[in-house]
């Protein structure tokens, strides 16, 4: 079960990421609650226990959000026991489907990729983890294979609802970065994909 941010507030990207935003798509809401009476039907009325593995020093106070989620998810019954590791190590037990909860950002991936890594249990790319959904396999080779762009993000857009009411992933925030640019630095400008684009920067004397 991996924890992820490959997009900000829902599983689309951000605008300004080519293909598969979808404005109507909402974060999921906050609400204990809730999990507690899902816990209940799913037949874990009093929780359960986790291992949890993340990285430490892979991604911006990575450590810090691991257990921040701990800490939430304690609160209605579930257990996780946090362990860090090194990224060569962590990557391994990811491709290996070695850990029960992770924590993995894929910031910069766009959508058709994106869904093919995580979401294909036809290509089970380096993400999956054992998510099956026929009518998502479906749409991720339907857009693979449509040229136009407008039609080939409908696709995608479509494909956002399913795996959005699906919730295979527990999606949580989009990794803010800062720059900074002198003044002979001319034509840079911050990429919404979580990329360094430098093809229309230029630096003068």
């Amino acid at each position: 079960m991996p924890l992820s941010d490959p997009y900000p507030d829902s599983l689309t990207p951000p605008k300004g990421v080519s293909g598969g935003f979808v404005d109507s798509l909402k974060p999921y809401p906050y609400d204990p609650e809730k999990a507690k009476s899902l816990l209940k039907e799913a037949g874990f009325p009093s929780g359960f226990s986790v291992s949890f593995k993340a990285p430490n020093g892979r991604y911006l106070q990575d450590k810090a959000v691991a257990e921040a989620i701990v800490g939430q998810l304690e609160k209605v019954g579930i257990k996780a026991e946090l362990e860090t590791a090194e990224w060569a190590t962590y990557v391994q037990g990811i491709t290996g489907r070695k850990y029960e909860l992770f924590l993995l950002s894929q910031g910069g991936v766009q959508i058709g990729p994106a869904a093919q890594t995580n979401w294909s249990s036809k290509i089970k790319g380096i993400a999956w983890q054992g998510y099956e959904n026929p009518q998502v396999d479906a749409l991720i080779d339907k857009a693979a294979k449509t040229l136009d762009a407008d039609a080939r993000r409908a696709v995608y857009e479509e494909m956002s609802k399913t795996v959005w009411d699906d919730c295979p992933w527990i999606f949580l925030y989009h990794q803010q970065d800062i720059y900074g640019v002198r003044d002979k630095v001319k034509g840079f400008k911050p990429s919404s994909e979580g990329s360094v684009r430098l093809e229309n920067t230029e630096v003068t004397a």
